[in-house]
């Protein structure tokens, strides 16, 4: 569809409208004075089972609040089954925002008008976020009336719930009404004042109002004696004496009244069903049956009235239903909506498929499908199709919904329809199938095996029929649907290999298509260690997808060129690239949706802080990660920060919360169910390891190493033989290593990983410093140590040098005295003063024993070798001796050359 807007799904208005009062209603005083008291809570829930007067009350005392302000300050949101999907629930939810606060909102609202949409499963947080940020900055309160919360079975919305009752100084109040408590933390807003109650006994009618109520209902006043039997039989249960009234119509003097009320006993639903049969027999045939046809609706206005029962005067009909207070409940609204309340609905319900049978009801509600769609309240239609399982018309009806739209953010509704439809109605319609994949996918977990297989149904179905019409453009976007799908079960050949082919048919302006499989293709780049190649896709993905605001695979593009540099041992690039992840979150209005985007970032931008030494800077970004991933449930970026944080706190000296993080760390690790990406991070576990001196573990990791050739596992075999090495190294087995490093640092760098070429050139020197032949290896380690120096300086590099320990200071200070120019002299100066064990006189590395330094100092101020022998009282042979000793250190044959090279190395 082309067009910058979507027309936004209409909505029933009726469920955002307060009950209308009816003029009869008994006045309760009491409880509306307590209702005023509970809405300085943040909470007040109003709990009781059917037929209390929880309605009745809360509309009352939300009209009252209403009329004595300027503006309303108490909004309805009644809820139905439909409202568990979670787009639906916070679309409405919103809109009874807006009656308090106009315009809040809207910015996430308008997301269901854009063609260019975030990811579906992610969409209703993202609306959250943004409600969220606009309640922040409103002034005043108001409530909200959440009517029939006990429909809502979804714990996606409970835990949305409970974050906005936590948000700090929130301009809503919530008032719950419901049949039974909620799953939110009702103990916990207890204990902080921040909840209070209305249960059933403080709902059920007094004998007084017992008294009131019947005399407004009934022509005649009832016998003390009858009220009394009438309120103690029903206990004060507001709906038995609304029926108990309708049944004495006609039945007032004491003997009658009686004898109905003798039968008045046993169960509340015992006494419904007898009330609701004495009641309808009560009423004339015609109405008995209008009463019966349209107890199936869920809510009611006449011309939907008429065409389901056929009438021509349902308008006259129900203003007498509710003029005669007959089981009708009116809703406001320009357009007169009503409704019979939901326990008497049920018991009529079950009188109608009684009388009428099951024809007649297929029949009543085929016609009530067709008039929603008439009135293009599709969602609505559909639902009514679902109830008497028309699944042909239910087939037709989401197929019309949905492709104008190009797509239904829904995704909870369109699975609970697709789910229940018969897998032949699929073979008819192949875009179903697709579109019933899709909904699998973004409503299941995407990780489980199983969720692949229930996809491939449908989406085979899709394949085979658009190969058999030779459609290759849809046939392209199902396969650069299943690279997503076999991603995210990590089969990288299968997802590869999908991602390729689907560009080979995906049209120039498919771009969000033709995004995703650029950015599957680059991260294949990215394992096969081809860097260039890896970095020009996803800066190609990247261009794509922000042209159509695909934000999610944007910023993993984005985060992929950063990554590409990383590797390119290009680290203030990389943090460019990180920093505007961040900074693209920041500009958009649900900044807080993009969480999983905003915590990776911090993530690997600690990395860098690491790197770079920084370790307060790089601690704060691993906790800013971790509580991120905590909140979103993200098992990789919880272990992820926990490592960093390992190493932060180790390079700090903070041991106690080194060993808290890396033990947290290791027991989610042993947890975790991912083969291919558990892989990565058992690497990274082990590079801990390997730094904290942790030998063991790290020769269990080695121990348990995969030994596969995969083109896509190149990069970590890579990495996992540096590490590898590095092991050996520290076991004395230097031979071993070297030769393991030599074909890695060719290829490093020849494929342009600078990152590991760096690494390896450490090691290798490193290695070489513990020869057997210590004149000719010392001499190739400096030489390999001064080349890594080199390369590593423009970046700054540090943690790569210092987490090699003393034997890395030790030979950095060796190879101070091949180094001749100035700034590459103060790096290294720089990386061995940051050695987590302090020099005894930092500015002075003992290059030079403590002897030699005092000679040194003294042929500085120009002594003569007899003279410096008195000074220091040993023999002119001992001076001469420790002056060629000084000279040889320092790669100088003559006193001034001494002196410039002391002075520039800060030896004097």
């Amino acid at each position: 569809m082309s067009g910058d807007v979507l027309p936004l799904l209409p909505v029933l208005r009726p469920k955002l409208h307060l009950p209308r009062l009816r003029a009869s209603m008994v006045p309760r005083e009491e409880l509306l004075a307590r209702l005023d008291a509970a809405s300085e809570h943040t909470l007040t829930l109003v709990s009781a089972p059917a037929g209390y007067g929880k309605t009745t009350l809360a509309a009352a005392w939300a009209s009252r609040r209403n009329t004595c302000q300027s503006a309303p300050v108490v909004s309805w949101f009644a809820l139905d089954e439909s409202d568990n999907d979670p787009v639906r629930f916070w679309r409405y939810f919103i809109m009874a925002c807006q009656v308090l606060h106009p315009g809040v909102g809207q910015a996430a609202l308008s997301l269901l008008q854009s063609p260019r949409q975030p990811p579906p499963e992610r969409l209703p947080e993202l609306m959250l976020a943004a409600l969220f940020n606009d309640l922040s900055h409103c002034q005043g309160v108001g409530v909200v009336v959440l009517e029939d919360y006990h429909l809502i079975t979804s714990p996606q919305l409970h835990a949305s719930l409970v974050r906005l009752l936590d948000l700090p100084s929130s301009a809503l109040r919530l008032v719950i009404l419901t049949r039974n408590d909620p799953p939110l933390p009702l103990a916990r807003l207890r204990a902080h004042d921040d909840l209070y109650e209305l249960r059933a006994t403080d709902l059920r009618f007094s004998l007084e109002e017992t008294r009131l109520f019947l005399g407004r209902a009934l022509a005649r006043p009832l016998a003390y004696e009858v009220v009394q039997h009438l309120a103690e039989r029903t206990e004060g249960w507001p709906v038995g004496i609304q029926l108990a009234a309708l049944a004495l119509r006609g039945h007032e003097n004491a003997p009658e009244a009686e004898e109905l009320l003798s039968t008045f006993s046993g169960s509340h639903r015992h006494i419904l069903e007898y009330l609701v049969e004495e009641t309808l027999r009560a009423q004339p045939e015609e109405l008995q049956t209008f009463l019966l046809q349209t107890s199936l609706l869920d809510r009611l206005t006449a011309s939907l009235c008429d065409a389901v029962t056929g009438r021509n005067d349902s308008t006259l009909v129900l203003d007498q239903l509710e003029r005669a207070n007959l089981f009708l409940q009116p809703l406001d609204g320009a357009q007169a909506w009503y409704r019979y309340h939901a326990l008497l609905a049920e018991a009529m319900r079950h009188e109608a498929r009684r009388r009428l049978g099951e024809s007649e009801i297929h029949a009543l509600m085929s016609r009530a499908s067709a008039w929603y769609e008439h009135e293009d309240m599709l969602p609505e239609a559909i639902e009514v199709a679902m109830q008497i399982q028309d699944f042909t018309r239910m087939t037709l009806l989401i197929m019309r919904l949905v492709e104008p739209l190009g797509n239904y953010f829904e995704h909870q509704t369109l699975w609970r329809w697709l789910r229940v439809l018969p897998m032949e109605i699929l073979h008819e319609q192949p875009g179903l199938g697709f579109l019933y994949a899709a909904a699998l996918l973004f409503t299941q977990d995407r990780h489980a095996p199983v969720t692949r297989t229930r996809i491939e149904t449908p989406l085979r179905l899709a394949e085979h029929y658009w190969r058999a019409e030779g459609n290759l453009q849809r046939l392209a976007q199902i396969q650069s649907f299943r690279a997503l799908v076999a991603l995210w079960q990590e089969d990288y050949v299968e997802s590869f290999r999908a991602a390729r082919e689907s560009l080979l048919h995906l049209p120039e302006h498919e771009v969000q298509w033709r995004g995703m499989s650029l950015l599957n293709v680059g991260l294949e780049e990215t394992l096969k260690g081809r860097l260039i190649e890896a970095g020009r896709l996803f800066a190609q993905a990247r261009q794509l997808l922000a042209s159509c605001d695909s934000t999610a695979p944007m910023l993993a593009a984005i985060s992929g060129q950063g990554d590409i540099c990383v590797l390119q041992g290009k680290l203030h690039q990389a943090s460019m690239f990180y920093q505007q992840v961040l900074k693209e979150i920041e500009e958009r209005v649900t900044e807080g949706y993009w969480l999983d985007d905003k915590g990776f970032a911090l993530l690997r931008l600690g990395r860098l802080s690491y790197e770079w030494n920084e370790l307060e800077q790089a601690e704060r970004k691993a906790h800013e990660a971790l509580a991120i991933a905590e909140q979103r449930d993200l098992e990789e970026l919880q272990i992820r920060a926990l490592l960093l944080l390992a190493l932060a706190t180790l390079a700090r000296g903070e041991h106690a919360d080194y060993e808290e993080a890396e033990r947290e760390a290791a027991t989610r690790l042993a947890r975790f169910q991912r083969p291919r990406l558990q892989r990565e991070l058992l690497l990274e576990q082990a590079n801990l390891a390997l730094v904290s001196g942790d030998q063991p573990t790290a020769r269990r990791w080695a121990a348990n190493l995969p030994r596969d050739d995969e083109d896509f596992t190149y990069l970590i075999r890579e990495r996992e033989g540096i590490a590898l090495a590095r092991l050996l190294i520290e076991q004395g087995r230097t031979p071993e290593a070297l030769r393991m490093l030599e074909p890695w640092l060719t290829e490093a760098h020849e494929g342009g990983r600078a990152y590991n070429e760096l690494e390896i050139l450490a090691l290798s020197a490193l290695a070489h410093a513990t020869g057997s032949d210590q004149e000719q290896t010392m001499s190739q380690s400096r030489r390999l140590l001064l080349l890594a120096l080199e390369k590593a300086q423009p970046e700054g590099y540090q943690r790569l040098f210092l987490n090699k320990g003393e034997p890395m200071r030790t030979l950095l200070r060796a190879t101070l005295r091949d180094i001749h120019e100035e700034s590459l002299l103060a790096y290294a100066r720089k990386l061995i003063q940051g050695f987590s064990v302090p020099d005894s006189d930092p500015g002075i590395p003992d290059l030079l024993s403590p002897q030699e330094l005092r000679v040194l100092r003294l042929l500085a101020a120009g002594r003569s070798r007899p003279e410096i022998a008195r000074e220091l009282v040993v023999s002119i042979n001992t001076v001469k001796t420790q002056v060629k000793s000084i000279y040889r250190k320092l790669n100088v044959s003559t006193r001034k050359d001494a002196y410039d090279t002391a002075q520039r190395l800060g030896l004097l």
